[in-house]
C-alpha cells in the first residue's frame, strides 16, 4: 500500500517536470501522445483515489487532490495570455477559488519549487 502510495506521488512529480519541460522546450500546447498519456495517468490515479475512498482512506485522496490542485494552479498562469476573454476570464477565476481554497487550507510540499511556483502563480490575482 505505502509502496503504491510512493509509486504514485513520484509519478506526480515527474509529470510536473515533465510538464515544466514539455513547455519549456516544446511551448504551451502538449503534443499528442502526451495527452494521451496524460489521460493514463489520470485514469490510474482515480482508480486509486476510489479505492482508497472505498476503504475509507481519505486522507490519502486529499493528499492527491492537494497535489493536482498544485499542478493546476502552476499550469494555469501559462494559458492567460489567451487571444479569448472569456477563457482568461474562467482561468483567473479558477486561480481566484484556488487561492482562496488555499487561505482556507494552506499547504507546503516537500519541495520547495513547487511551493514557490504555486505561491508565484496564486499572486497574479487578488
Amino acid at each position: 500500500m505505502k509502496r503504491n502510495l510512493v509509486w504514485f506521488l513520484a509519478g506526480i512529480l515527474f509529470s510536473i517536470a515533465g510538464i515544466f519541460c514539455l513547455r519549456l522546450f516544446v511551448g504551451a500546447r502538449p503534443l499528442p501522445d502526451s495527452v494521451a498519456n496524460q489521460n493514463a495517468a489520470r485514469a490510474y490515479g482515480l482508480v486509486a483515489n476510489l479505492d482508497c475512498l472505498r476503504r475509507g482512506d481519505t486522507n490519502s485522496v486529499i493528499d492527491r487532490f492537494e497535489a493536482e490542485l498544485d499542478s493546476r494552479i502552476v499550469d494555469i498562469p501559462h494559458d492567460l495570455d489567451s487571444p479569448h476573454e472569456v477563457t482568461k476570464q474562467h482561468l483567473r477565476r479558477a486561480l481566484e477559488i484556488a487561492k482562496e481554497y488555499r487561505k482556507k487550507f494552506p499547504r507546503t510540499t516537500i519541495n520547495p519549487q513547487v511551493d514557490k511556483e504555486v505561491e508565484k502563480a496564486l499572486s497574479k490575482v487578488k
